[in-house]
């Protein structure tokens, strides 16, 4: 198992810096080609957690990186939010898989890949971890949640499908004629962006209760993030809950993983 450094992030409460400039610091990890799935084995490229905690009513922020790649997150935060603060800690991982019962789960894309979810140009002046964070702060002292987003280059040329997805001409019942995608605007949006792959997973824990309501409770606010005419954030059952954990300590994405 690979060697992980944890670095807590803060930032000021006074803090001002746009969101959007978080763009640069995905933009930087994803800047790699894509890498077909037959490599995938044998180049096994590590990614990057970016992952939220709920402990002892605290929430916290994170990024679990090889130590290797220590320095470059670290550089790469601080460019982007200069009044962050970074420590390195223990595995926060440890204090929520400790609860006696436990409940994991999986956020998956309901369509095709290459159709957007809201991002931060939707949101305007609303937080879009608004829903997350304060679902968050209502859970009891026995709650110990941990949120994984996973990212790594892309496994396949999304792109490539997205183009042809504009370019196809598709029916209107209405006009009962072939015209545009009416998606085109949407999915050229995201193909202006550096774009990746990314896994999302739960997982919750308490001392008292089950943890499957609180699960289902938390995947729910990632609802947020749909967009209508778009894509939709789902939550996705997981079947061996030994295994998956095993990933989640690992932070591992396995190339298989992807469904559309």
């Amino acid at each position: 198992m690979a060697n992980f450094s944890h670095l807590q992030v803060r930032l000021a409460k006074d803090d001002e810096t746009p969101i959007e400039a978080a763009t640069q610091i995905f933009a930087s990890l994803l800047s790699h080609p894509w890498i077909n799935p037959i490599r995938w084995a044998m180049v096994r490229p590590k990614p990057t957690s970016f992952e939220i905690y709920l402990i002892d009513q605290t929430v916290y922020f994170y990024v679990t990186v090889p130590e290797e790649k220590t320095s470059l997150l670290e550089s790469l935060i601080v460019s982007s939010f200069p009044k962050s603060q970074i420590t390195k800690t223990g595995d926060p991982l440890g204090e929520v898989m400790k609860s006696k019962n436990l409940a994991v789960g999986e956020i998956k894309l309901n369509s095709y890949s290459y159709l957007p979810i809201k991002t931060y140009m939707d949101f305007q002046d609303v937080d879009p971890l608004s829903a997350l964070v304060g679902f968050l702060g209502k859970q009891d002292a026995n709650t110990r949640i941990c949120i994984q987003i996973l990212i790594t280059p892309a496994s396949f040329p999304w792109q490539s499908s997205a183009i042809h997805a504009v370019s196809t001409q598709v029916y209107d019942p209405a006009s009962g004629r072939y015209g545009p995608n009416p998606m085109k605007i949407l999915i050229d949006r995201k193909i202006s962006f550096q774009g990746g792959r990314a896994a999302i997973r739960l997982l919750v824990g308490d001392d008292l209760i089950s943890a499957k309501p609180v699960l289902h409770n938390l995947a729910g606010t990632f609802g947020s993030f749909s967009l209508g005419e778009g894509n939709q954030l789902v939550s996705k059952r997981v079947l061996r809950a030994k295994r998956f954990l095993n990933h989640m300590k690992a932070r591992k994405i396995l190339y298989f993983e992807r469904k559309n």
